[in-house]
């Protein structure tokens, strides 16, 4: 009896444990604490933060669980206003494409009847025709073997309009986006960026493939499953190193954008960091100097490291126009 008194107290001990895990954007821990909490207590705030956590992890499988145990005992006529959000931002997760128009324009029959705000309904439908319209394009191109005047409208966009055009192409079938992002990634005039970024969507979605690849004008073969993602690249973990160093030695409030900085720029040289930033102490104080953080001494490599990180920089400026 003295357990059962003391259950929801434990619950609550696991979930005050993922919240602050969550503060320290720590997912893992802070999923595995909301398990434990929600095994002992089912309650309603716990499983907005399971579903909200999982959704931002891109689990699948997790979410759509939860869904079917929730619904087996609630009626989606039951949910409040933020669950019911959640609810929307669940449904790619829990219906084929063939089926998602239909739930959302369901969910959206409620919404109005609530008089809730159907503004990401809507969005949610607008998106879907969009894809299903640029898979109709796609698919015509590939069929009739056109897909170079696509290739060629792409390079008409500014990085920051083919960034976004190209988040537009991972939703997509495989068979549809395989052929243009290969085209993309041999192309030689598209940003390394671009290449950088379409690489990372192979290396999340885990699809084996050889690509063509023109890095800084080096056709490069690669295996996509050789490759690791930018944040687990030796040489950036080098450099990353340095500068919690000089932050924490210096002024510790320019550590978060200075990484951001970073960040940009090495995925300019990915997947091969290294072969560019062959000296990463010497790189790290060209980007200090670049920034006039600090005066970097004069050397055949400092300056040889300048014109690496100009490279980047330049390239990288091009996002805001």
């Amino acid at each position: 009896m003295t357990d059962l008194i003391h259950m929801p107290n434990k619950s609550e001990y696991f979930y005050r444990k993922a919240m602050n895990a969550l503060e320290q954007n720590d997912y893992a821990s802070a999923s595995n604490f909301l398990k434990e909490s929600y095994q002992i207590e089912p309650s309603l705030k716990v499983f907005k933060e399971l579903i909200s956590i999982h959704i931002i992890q891109n689990k699948s499988q997790a979410v759509k669980k939860l869904w079917q145990n929730f619904l087996s005992d609630h009626s989606i006529q039951d949910l409040d206003y933020e669950l019911a959000m959640l609810y929307v931002h669940s449904l790619p997760y829990l219906f084929s494409h063939q089926k998602l128009l239909i739930q959302l324009y369901e969910i959206k029959e409620y919404f109005d009847q609530k008089k809730w705000d159907i503004s990401l309904i809507v969005k949610q439908i607008e998106k879907i025709k969009e894809k299903e319209a640029l898979s109709k394009e796609l698919q015509l191109l590939i069929n009739t073997k056109r897909l170079d005047s696509k290739l060629k409208q792409l390079k008409e966009l500014t990085l920051y309009e083919l960034l976004k055009e190209i988040k537009n192409f991972y939703s997509l079938d495989y068979s549809l986006k395989h052929p243009i992002l290969t085209a993309l990634l041999a192309d030689k005039e598209i940003s390394q960026f671009v290449k950088s970024d379409i690489l990372h969507h192979y290396i999340v979605r885990n699809y084996q493939a050889h690509l063509k690849l023109t890095w800084f004008e080096e056709i490069k073969i690669i295996d996509s499953l050789s490759l690791v993602p930018y944040k687990e690249d030796s040489t950036y973990l080098q450099i990353k190193a340095l500068l919690e160093d000089y932050t924490v030695n210096n002024n510790p409030h320019i550590y978060d954008g200075l990484l951001e900085e970073i960040n940009l720029l090495v995925m300019v040289y990915y997947p091969f960091i290294k072969e560019k930033i062959s000296d990463p102490v010497a790189w790290f104080n060209s980007f200090l100097s670049y920034y006039h953080i600090e005066k970097s001494e004069e050397s055949d490599q400092n300056e040889r490291m300048d014109e690496i990180l100009q490279q980047a920089i330049d390239e990288i400026k091009q996002l805001s126009l």
